[in-house]
């Protein structure tokens, strides 16, 4: 059982190649998803800011590398892990990069989809 999310924000920093500790290489991608609540003693709209991890191996990740940037709006759909620190980190099905303009939640671009291969992740 598994728990599927799907997050649309920035990206924070530009994305990082990693590596494992057997050399297997993965690109870390690190998302910033703001998001708006009142509070309800001043009654004053605060704006919170979640962090997720994205990790992309094989060919998705060059395309990644090569194709994405500090912030660039990024659409993920994919599977959730929380670590032991409550950590989230997302294992994705499809990253799609959002062009400039589109920040409608509903727009998703199919022209930027990489689809994932069970095989690229070696964890």
């Amino acid at each position: 059982m598994h728990a599927r999310v799907q997050i649309l924000g920035r990206l924070a920093f530009m994305p990082e190649m990693r590596s494992t500790d057997d050399g297997r290489q993965y690109l870390k991608l690190r998302l910033a998803a703001h998001h708006r609540r009142q509070n309800k003693e001043t009654e004053e709209w605060e704006e919170e800011t979640s962090w997720f991890s994205i990790f992309l191996h094989g060919d998705r990740a060059e395309r990644a590398l090569r194709r994405f940037r500090k912030g660039d709006w990024i659409f993920v759909d994919g599977r959730l892990s929380v670590d032991d620190q409550g950590r989230c980190d997302i294992w994705p099905h499809e990253v799609k990069l959002v062009p400039t303009g589109k920040m409608d939640d509903a727009y998703v671009p199919s022209s930027a989809t990489m689809p994932a291969e069970e095989s690229d992740i070696p964890f």
